[in-house]
């Protein structure tokens, strides 16, 4: 109907099955009113790339970071206050776009204005 609106989607419940695929690289969970990032991720070893983007998160668990494969992350437009410590620790690393975030990026962790960051990019 018009004008009603439809609570946050509990994407953990959804999203129990990525157990059962552990050689996925790529994965877009844009757009799906995600307040939280389920754990199911963290268990993704071959996970590269991670597309949040347009969601209603607020924190990135520091778990998240100990997945070594990933490559690229995208969380652009979350209502995320805070980027973890460690996100600095993660040579592995190579992208993160991070825009229209409440929180300002970092020294070291923007290339700029853009909230875009690529190591290793002059």
């Amino acid at each position: 109907a018009l004008g009603t609106s439809q609570p946050p989607v509990d994407a953990g419940e959804r999203l129990l099955s990525l157990r059962r695929m552990p050689s996925v690289t790529s994965l877009h969970l844009t757009n799906n009113r995600m307040t939280v990032l389920p754990a199911e991720l963290c268990c993704l070893e071959t996970l590269q790339e991670l597309e949040l983007g347009h969601n209603q998160i607020r924190a990135l668990p520091e778990e998240l970071f100990n997945l070594t494969n990933l490559r690229s992350l995208n969380v652009d437009h979350n209502p995320i206050l805070s980027l973890p410590t460690n996100l600095s620790h993660m040579p592995w690393l190579l992208e993160l776009s991070a825009r229209s975030l409440p929180v300002n990026l970092r020294e070291g962790y923007s290339g700029g204005m853009s909230g875009e960051w690529s190591r290793g990019a002059h």
